[in-house]
């Protein structure tokens, strides 16, 4: 248990390393023009444990290509590319944005933010968008001087 942004919460640590075989960028596949560069650390979400906030501390190994002048970063099947919330915790977000639960309330669940939920929503779920321009397929018209004709009587 450590002390992670003012709360007790557990953190497991990891690295991540491999030999790339190719460059993404230029996909050059000399072994020689890939060396190692380092490591580049990130803290990543997890689903809770026994009530406690939860965090990978995962090291992933840096390359750089000396052909195209360019570096790179190991991928990781938890969490996406530019994103420090792991797929289950955004999976277990869109199961409770189906229940009727409001967004806040869910993102202090999960402990993210409201655009954090709210593009979880827009990831999993299509959002319905009105065309105010158009009439509607089917249009109810009443005809009034009918309905006029009928309160005489």
């Amino acid at each position: 248990m450590k002390s992670c942004q003012g709360r007790i919460c557990q953190v497991f640590t990891g690295t991540l390393d491999y030999a790339a075989l190719i460059c993404p960028h230029c996909e050059g596949e000399e072994k020689e023009a890939i060396i190692r560069w380092g490591f580049t650390s990130c803290l990543i979400l997890l689903n809770d444990v026994s009530e406690y906030q939860t965090y990978l501390r995962l090291k992933k190994r840096r390359f750089f290509c000396q052909s195209c002048n360019r570096s790179l970063v190991v991928k990781t099947s938890p969490v996406e590319k530019h994103c420090l919330i792991s797929t289950k915790v955004k999976l277990s977000i869109a199961d409770r944005l189906r229940k009727t639960t409001s967004m806040s309330e869910i993102a202090r669940q999960k402990k993210v933010s409201v655009s954090s939920a709210y593009r979880v929503l827009k990831q999993f779920y299509e959002l319905k968008k009105i065309n105010r321009l158009t009439l509607p397929e089917i249009l109810c018209l009443m005809n009034l001087n009918q309905l006029s004709k009928s309160r005489i009587l």
